[in-house]
């Protein structure tokens, strides 16, 4: 009650001294009106101030980080990066202009078990040493392929799940690292990786996130904080160590990413969402109005390629769920979808696609 006299009494003296006697409820009624616009307004305003600092609050975080990690970069000895190579097309007029497409999916960094079969054999082992190489192993058949087919570039896709991370308790058990190590060795590792790989053909990489890489803070669900990623540091990390070499375009990390190759376009995720790949394309289609000529995937732990349709360039419709590089553990056995550790590789040219 005493509040509401107070406010009366502000309300008449506001009136008194601006020659405003009001003794009409009507009247009276209106002012109050006048009064609730007012604080409305000003409540607007706050909240717009309160959602901006908020927005720059979480830019200034992210930068923070970037900065931090660019200067911790800055004080390592620097990659010695191959001299800047323009490769040449060479003399592709029987053939057109030819590009590679290939990449790698769950490499599940910082895991370490043995997966053994019904009589107690070893069907899969992996580990920082098996992981490490598993990955040299690739990097010569990309090579053998690279010199064979004469390529000069390469759309490399990283289809998310790069690290383990620590989705849930149960996953303690199999940590070789924790997050902060797996992040620190594993981004080493792959701008080492992805250096070596450039000294014969230009690579240009683009990231999908994955789930695993997410940090779950505060007890959240899957994509609750879809920013609070580590492959996006690793990403990061990756583009300062190796900035200095032309031979390679890393790309920000994305929960997505389209690419035009050859009036090929190709929709890259990391499949954590998608319940039928067939359908998928479509639901883009429909979702983006964007054709979708191929779809990469990872996330199952098994490689699986289907033809589903044709362009109207007369060329396939198809998706590539690319095999892990982790192989069978426990979640793929669990889904009884076992799969060796593998990728793919397809070479895109004006006539068509090869594997």
């Amino acid at each position: 009650l005493r509040k509401t006299a107070y406010g009366m009494k502000e309300e008449y003296d506001f009136a008194i001294a601006n020659n405003l006697v009001v003794t009409d409820n009507e009247q009276l009624a209106e002012l109050r009106q006048k009064e609730v616009d007012i604080k409305k307004e000003r409540m607007k305003l706050s909240t717009e101030k309160s959602e901006y600092n908020k927005y720059l609050r979480n830019i200034s975080r992210i930068e923070l980080w970037e900065e931090k990690l660019d200067s911790a970069i800055s004080q390592l000895e620097p990659i010695q990066v191959p001299e800047f190579t323009n490769y040449p097309l060479g003399d592709f007029t029987k053939l057109g202009r030819k590009v590679g497409i290939t990449g790698f999916a769950d490499l599940h960094f910082g895991k370490e078990f043995i997966v053994r079969g019904l009589d107690g054999e070893i069907i899969n082992e992996y580990n920082e040493d098996v992981f490490k190489q598993r990955m040299w192993a690739l990097q010569e058949e990309l090579i053998h392929i690279v010199i064979k087919e004469e390529l000069n570039e390469i759309k490399f896709f990283m289809l998310g799940d790069l690290l383990e991370g620590i989705l849930r308790q149960s996953i303690l058990q199999n940590l070789q690292y924790g997050v902060v190590d797996s992040t620190m060795i594993l981004s080493e590792f792959l701008a080492t990786w992805f250096n070596e790989l450039s000294k014969y053909v230009a690579l240009d990489i683009y990231t999908t996130v994955g789930n695993h890489s997410e940090l779950r803070v505060l007890n959240s669900k899957s994509f609750e904080f879809p920013h609070e990623n580590m492959e996006r540091l690793i990403v990061h990390y990756i583009q300062s160590r190796l900035k200095d070499n032309r031979n390679v375009t890393v790309h920000d990390a994305k929960f997505m990413n389209l690419v035009s190759v050859l009036d090929l376009n190709i929709l890259a995720t990391h499949g954590q969402h998608e319940k039928d790949l067939s359908r998928s394309i479509d639901e883009y289609l429909r979702l983006y109005g964007r054709p979708i000529d191929m779809l990469l995937t990872g996330h199952l732990h098994n490689g699986k390629t289907q033809t589903i349709g044709i362009n109207e360039l007369g060329k396939n419709i198809e998706y590539l769920q690319f095999p892990s590089l982790v192989g069978c553990d426990d979640y793929s056995m669990k889904l009884k979808k076992s799969s060796p550790a593998g990728s793919y590789f397809i070479v895109v040219s004006e006539f068509g696609r090869s594997r």
